[in-house]
């Protein structure tokens, strides 16, 4: 009784900022869990959604190419754009005398994985750019450079997940002549800059793509089929098809969040504004963000001498296990500075990064999945360190597989009545 009265005598000598239906932190006095210990049920949350920076760029990342649709909410397409690079030195170190004729050229891309629907057919085509990509200065997600509308190469195929590995695309012969070309007087200190020939290249997905297909920088390699004009010895030649850093993915967004195309990376737009409910997926250039407005208020309408815990309790807005996408198997958090970029991961008391795993119930009337989080270090930081409240990111935990890169997951706002976000706190007086 004697905490429920410190309370309520707190609350009557403030001034409230804010009003019913509002609450930063709604004081549930009857949820004590022992004598010194009371319960807040529940502070607001504020998520927002935000947009990143192309997340895998330059010439060890990945190429994302085609079309993805999140929950029939959210529908992106990626492109990859890149320099092509050539050897620099020509096929006379195999000591062969006769004329060489060119068969055939073909950009070769390792599979990485794939986001989406692959039981369709998927559609991939090779296009010239008509400017050069500077590799001076940093190519952002929404960056751009005009192409040639006819492709040079074209390829049309149902992925097998997890069998097919290689993927060719074969370029048309006039392309193919000018790499040989270059190919055979690579070592003449006369020999044109390559970006005079091929200034680079865009990968773009079809129309109709229903996923997107993920490539491996690093191994992706330009063959060269030729043969020797007299005896028909055939010869093939392999050489990377990126080596610098002008190489980064254009994220194009619609549907119910076609507000993040207007947003420079690291901008962000209010869980309030779709719905409710922001989404995060850090393969596709959206991160999660959290803010939590009322931390402040409990020094000022408690008689607050210590953080017992904080729980946060984060929904996924699934409503079937089959409904798309597949969460990520744990969430990381992440500290930020004022421009939303990530300064280091959140840590425990015991400097242990702070995850939520993946819950799930399918036996419920609503199909209930969630993440729960331990802030309790997060609280105390900024109560009692002097940290400042700037809210964090939320970041599908990294496990080194496809899902863990490039696994999406939507999640609801504290004013989203079906799956509203939770946050407990424990306090001492």
């Amino acid at each position: 009784m004697k905490n429920i009265i410190a309370i309520l005598m707190a609350i009557g000598g403030l001034t409230m900022s804010c009003t019913e239906g509002s609450l930063d932190i709604n004081l549930d006095v009857n949820s004590e869990i022992n004598q010194n210990t009371v319960r807040i049920d529940t502070m607001r949350l504020e998520g927002f959604t935000v947009k990143e920076d192309s997340t895998y760029t330059s010439a060890s990342g990945l190429l994302q190419v085609g079309s993805y649709t999140m929950n029939s909410k959210l529908d992106v397409s990626s492109e990859a754009y890149f320099q092509v690079s050539l050897p620099v030195t020509n096929y006379g170190a195999y000591n062969i005398t006769e004329t060489m004729v060119l068969d055939s050229a073909k950009i070769q891309l390792r599979l990485y994985g794939n986001i989406g629907d692959t039981t369709a057919y998927q559609t991939i085509r090779l296009h010239e750019l008509l400017s050069e990509i500077p590799t001076s200065d940093g190519q952002l997600s929404n960056s751009s450079y005009p192409y040639e509308e006819n492709y040079i190469a074209e390829k049309i195929w149902k992925i097998r997940p997890g069998r097919d590995t290689l993927v060719e695309l074969t370029l048309n012969t006039a392309t193919a002549q000018k790499i040989w070309e270059y190919y055979q007087t690579s070592y003449r200190e006369d020999n044109p800059s390559l970006l005079k020939i091929i200034k680079g290249l865009l990968l773009k997905g079809g129309q109709n793509n229903t996923s997107i297909s993920v490539f491996n920088a690093t191994n992706a390699d330009i063959r060269l089929y030729t043969h020797t004009q007299n005896t028909y010895i055939q010869y093939a030649f392999d050489f990377p098809l990126i080596v610098n850093n002008a190489q980064f993915n254009h994220y194009t967004y619609s549907s119910d969040f076609d507000k993040l195309n207007t947003l420079a990376p690291d901008e962000q737009v209010n869980a309030s504004l779709m719905n409710n409910e922001f989404v995060l997926n850090s393969g596709l250039g959206l991160s999660g963000k959290i803010e939590i407005p009322g931390i402040s208020q409990l020094k000022e309408i408690t008689d607050l001498s210590g953080i017992h815990q904080v729980q946060m309790v984060l929904y996924s807005t699934r409503k079937s296990a089959t409904e798309s996408p597949t969460p990520p198997a744990s969430l990381a958090l992440y500290t930020i500075n004022l421009n939303n970029e990530i300064e280091a991961a959140m840590s425990d008391a015991y400097g242990t990064q702070i995850t939520g795993v993946y819950v799930y119930n399918p036996e419920d009337l609503v199909f209930t999945s969630y993440y729960t989080f331990d802030l309790t270090q997060y609280f105390k930081n900024i109560l009692f360190y002097g940290i400042q409240n700037k809210g964090f990111k939320v970041l599908p935990a990294d496990d080194g597989t496809v899902n863990g890169t490039f696994g999406g997951v939507y999640l609801g706002n504290s004013d989203n009545a079906s799956f509203k976000a939770k946050l407990i706190v424990y306090y001492g007086q």
